[in-house]
């Protein structure tokens, strides 16, 4: 979701004008932190130098089963500062005036991501604070009523809600209404000074498809030389990519075999790595408006970033690899599945002759698909809202009779 800000103010910010302006703020736990997911989408995001992300860490030291300290001993700050990561520390979750003095120094990070570990105890003030009984196990009646004590809180209601709180909830719907009616204005007068690109950007939040997007789409002529159907697809995906600026994407370091490059759409990077070693990065230069995402060898983290930019909104997102390697992003597809995202998977190289890359690489089933169902593929990927597309296509060339 920060990647899709950043790219989309890219696009549309100009002249003053920054109808794209948030931020993503996440709650994350100990648990979160050890999964592999964590560790691939946090190196990605401290190398784009994703400033407007920032994860709170709900440091309280036990999981579910035990505390963290048989599991999970590494400094954390520093895990995240080799990522490239602001870290800031908490000591009391509690303290809510250092809590929101460490929101704004987040806020005003202008390079880098921020990690904020704050200190915290699970089930604060019961009989079970710091215990991993307190994930599941009820309290029971006696446990709550000593918990109330512990905290000077009444044991008549049942369940009370303190005046003091209805009210400072109830100043939500005021802000809210003029921080809406604040980004109407700003709105409005984006669409007066830039009304095509606020028509393209209203367009792309829809969901609409512009008119000719599907105009010069490639007719594949039977070939007796063959032709593999991922540089059929590629091809296809070229034509696409030109009428249609939603579409983004990239590969997790494969590109030059998948054939997924947008040719002349750029590579989304950090404007500060320009400069740097910028080997595969020629179809466009880098900028925050590129729309080929490299994100290296990490299928899970792409399989949750495709999940991320389309529930954003304004975008139609494809990730691509070889077929063996779906099973490292099992997770990112299922939810994907479970969600009716609209997303797309290119996954080449469905054949036993891979051959060179050893046993490792190849499929053990061989898929025979013509060029021709392959443009039908993207056609109906375009058009179909519902649901994410798995789409194998072949590393050799196929003979029209295949």
């Amino acid at each position: 979701m920060a990647i899709a800000e950043a790219h989309l103010a890219a696009r549309y910010n100009c002249d003053g004008h920054m109808p794209i302006d948030h931020r993503t703020w996440a709650l994350v736990s100990d648990g979160d932190l050890m999964e592999g997911v964590a560790a691939e989408a946090a190196s990605l995001a401290g190398h784009l130098q994703l400033s407007k992300l920032v994860c709170l860490y709900d440091d309280n030291r036990v999981t579910l089963s035990a505390g963290t300290d048989i599991t999970f001993s590494e400094d954390r700050a520093l895990r995240f500062k080799a990522y490239g990561w602001h870290t800031l520390v908490v000591d009391d979750g509690n303290d809510l005036d250092a809590v929101n003095a460490a929101l704004e120094l987040a806020r005003a990070e202008q390079l880098r991501p921020s990690l904020i570990l704050v200190r915290t105890h699970i089930g604060f003030g019961s009989p079970q604070q710091d215990s991993f009984k307190s994930h599941g196990a009820p309290l029971g009646a006696q446990g709550v009523k000593s918990t109330k004590e512990a905290l000077g809180w009444p044991l008549d209601p049942p369940f009370l809600i303190p005046a003091t709180a209805l009210v400072h909830f109830r100043q939500a719907l005021a802000r809210g209404a003029q921080a809406e009616a604040n980004w109407d204005t700003r709105w409005k007068s984006y669409a007066q000074a830039f009304p095509e690109l606020a028509a393209e950007l209203q367009g792309r939040l829809n969901g609409d498809l512009p008119a000719d997007w599907d105009a010069d789409i490639p007719v594949f002529a039977a070939d007796p030389e063959g032709m593999a159907t991922r540089v059929a697809g590629g091809q296809v995906l070229n034509t696409i990519a030109n009428r249609l600026p939603a579409l983004f994407g990239g590969s997790a370091d494969l590109d030059p075999s998948t054939h997924t490059a947008l040719q002349g759409q750029g590579t989304f990077n950090s404007p500060l790595r320009i400069g740097e070693d910028a080997q595969g990065s020629d179809v466009g230069g880098w900028s925050r408006a590129g729309r080929n995402l490299h994100f290296g060898v990490r299928e899970h983290a792409m399989g949750a970033i495709v999940n991320g930019l389309t529930v954003h909104g304004g975008y139609l997102v494809f990730g691509s690899r070889f077929l063996i390697f779906p099973d490292y992003m099992r997770p990112a597809i299922r939810l994907a599945a479970l969600m009716g995202l609209h997303v797309v998977y290119v996954f080449t190289h469905d054949s036993i002759a891979v051959g060179e890359d050893g046993p490792t690489h190849p499929r053990r089933s061989r898929q025979c698909w013509q060029k021709r169902k392959v443009t039908a593929i993207w056609l109906a990927r375009v058009y179909i809202r519902l649901g994410g597309l798995l789409m194998p296509v072949n590393r050799s060339r196929m003979k029209p009779t295949c």
